[in-house]
């Protein structure tokens, strides 16, 4: 979710942690073991930032992923996809799954 809730719902996000390797939410405590944040700061850090603690804008990502995209599958390839596309894939594979 957004963190004020403005523009794609206004509920938190729910993780269940469980013995998986590729677990979410395990995944999110190791993060919190190896850098630590403060309580004070937990309501206003963000959980994804750079080398400064500021959160990664969408041009950032945008370049990011294209990049990884770039590499794998060419140029041609990366041009069709966007950030947008995996969330409604993403979506669409939820709902086919009934969640």
């Amino acid at each position: 979710s957004d963190q004020f809730g403005e523009i794609h719902c206004p509920f938190p996000v729910s993780l269940t942690l469980d013995e998986a390797p590729d677990n979410a939410a395990r995944a999110l405590i190791e993060i919190l073991i190896r850098c630590p944040c403060p309580d004070e700061e937990r309501d206003t850090r963000p959980l994804f930032a750079d080398a400064s603690g500021r959160p990664y804008t969408h041009a950032r990502l945008d370049t990011l992923l294209r990049a990884v995209l770039t590499f794998l599958y060419g140029a041609r390839v990366a041009s069709l996809y966007t950030w947008h596309s995996y969330r409604s894939g993403l979506a669409t594979a939820l709902h086919a799954a009934g969640v």
